[in-house]
């Protein structure tokens, strides 16, 4: 994504890199780096999810549980 003309734009005026903007992670910590961007300021949030491990469904259901679960939590 750094490279990307838009996104790296947008990384520049904040003076970021894609790692700084990256949530991964237990599911606590992946909690508390939400909060984080929604203590920054963040209104908005668009999830990509990465599957890991060898069940790629099955990693992405867990993750879309998970952020349901943080739905008006945050």
């Amino acid at each position: 994504y750094g490279n990307l003309t838009n996104y790296r734009r947008i990384l520049d005026v904040e003076g970021a890199n894609p790692g700084d903007v990256a949530v991964c992670g237990p599911e606590a910590r992946v909690e508390q780096q939400l909060r984080a961007f929604g203590s920054a300021g963040a209104t908005d949030l668009l999830a990509s999810i990465y599957p890991v491990g060898e069940d790629s469904a099955a990693s992405i259901e867990r993750t879309r549980q998970f952020l349901k679960t943080l739905v008006g939590r945050l």
